[in-house]
């Protein structure tokens, strides 16, 4: 077991786990989605993911994101 520190994780993030990483979103008060290595315990990348990332998966090849948009209660998109 590690400990990652990360920017603010708000309610609402999620963590899903595929493709050989670990992915968390920041939830209500963030932007972005980072990947982690679980291997090396560290932060890969961090992915611009829409204005509210809350609901994340990883299926077939892709991370998915489901965030709050402008004027709808959901947008879900494939970030590649």
């Amino acid at each position: 077991m590690a400990t990652i520190p990360l920017a603010a994780i708000a309610s609402g993030a999620d963590i899903a786990v595929g493709e050989g990483s670990v992915w968390i979103s920041e939830g209500h008060q963030g932007h972005r989605v980072y990947r982690l290595d679980p291997k090396s315990n560290t932060i890969v990348a961090t992915l611009p993911a829409g204005r509210e990332p809350l609901d994340i998966g990883v299926v077939a090849g892709g991370l998915w994101v489901s965030d709050r948009g402008p004027f709808t209660a959901s947008t879900r998109r494939r970030i590649p």
